[in-house]
């Protein structure tokens, strides 16, 4: 039997908690020009005045982000659209913990130690391009290849999950608009995945923040009904 199901809930729900995402990567920069006008207040409450504001917004707009692709897979019966944005929050998250893990983690470390040493040989910075000795901790003979080979293992472990991220988070986005009919989130699926593919270079970053708004806009373009679907539930 056909029905006509709401979607206004998963318009305000994915439109607004994108906004609320947006707002938080916003402020963690903005707040960061704080020293230059409150140097002592900053250096007392930094972390502070940086993770109260943002937090709550990138994890509150997450939250209501899920919900709506929650609601969304089952207004049109496909659980992959559900799915495949859990694998791509999940994959993005590794890759954003999996940098910092590189450079103090154990087994990160011992990786990184070996692709610094081949680094440095490959590049034959030892004892030409720099002198090693004016880095601080470089006595100990470790600090060039565990600082170099943290920076590379990290910004490919990380580009790697931003990859696998976005060709989730683009095929998540090409199933509801061949469901809803709203291309742009086929399009915003694309320049998302064109925005991981290029973090490396961290342009992408900048694509991925542009894809975040095109997001909040597609599904603020939702109907305010869906007909010919029946509601599933997932649970």
């Amino acid at each position: 039997m056909e029905e006509t199901v709401s979607l206004k809930q998963i318009k305000y729900f994915g439109g607004i908690g994108h906004i609320l995402i947006l707002l938080g990567w916003l402020l963690i920069p903005l707040l960061t020009f704080l020293p230059e006008f409150f140097p002592s207040l900053w250096s007392l409450y930094s972390w502070f005045f940086v993770a109260i504001p943002a937090l709550p917004c990138i994890l509150g707009g997450t939250g209501l982000s899920a919900l709506a692709f929650k609601k969304l897979a089952g207004v049109t019966l496909k659980k992959e659209i559900f799915r495949d944005y859990l694998f791509s929050l999940l994959f993005w998250g590794i890759g954003i913990i999996i940098f910092p893990a590189c450079f103090f983690l154990p087994p990160f470390v011992l990786i990184s130690l070996v692709v610094g040493f081949i680094v440095l040989i490959i590049i034959g910075i030892i004892g030409s391009l720099i002198s090693l000795s004016d880095l601080p901790g470089s006595q100990s003979g470790l600090f060039y290849p565990w600082f170099l080979g943290s920076l590379v293992t990290g910004i490919l472990f990380s580009f790697g999950f931003f990859l696998v991220s976005g060709k989730f988070l683009r095929k998540c986005f090409q199933q509801i608009a061949q469901e809803t009919g709203i291309k742009l989130f086929e399009t915003t699926g694309k320049i998302y995945f064109l925005g991981a593919s290029l973090t490396i270079i961290l342009l992408g970053f900048l694509i991925e923040f542009i894809s975040l708004v095109l997001t909040s806009f597609a599904f603020f373009s939702l109907p305010d009904s869906l007909s010919g679907k029946k509601i599933f539930s997932l649970a």
